[in-house]
């Protein structure tokens, strides 16, 4: 969970956690479906085989990397609200206008 990610609900990690237990060996993230392609976001969870890999990760696409380099081991929840972060002034003001 980025710290930014100011629209996750406590449902959408309980959701998250439910789906990585009943599949350990899956990396398990949110995702939306735009011009029917998946756009995967965090909150992720990495089971313990990916440690190594993410270590390595660096720059801006962190661990957005492992997810594509293993996409045959990704199972994801669909969680819109993941996508909304705060990065810019405006987002910032469309979050203070929400408060």
């Amino acid at each position: 969970l980025l710290v930014d990610q100011w629209r996750i609900e406590l449902e959408h990690l309980t959701a998250l956690i439910a789906l990585a237990k009943s599949n350990p060996d899956a990396i398990v993230c949110c995702h939306q479906v735009l011009q029917n392609q998946k756009q995967y976001s965090p909150p992720v969870i990495f089971p313990r085989q990916y440690i190594k890999e993410l270590q390595q990760v660096t720059g801006e696409q962190g661990a957005k990397k492992v997810i594509i380099n293993h996409l045959d081991k990704v199972v994801s929840l669909e969680c819109a609200n993941a996508f909304y972060d705060i990065d810019t002034p405006a987002q910032l003001d469309d979050y203070l206008d929400c408060l």
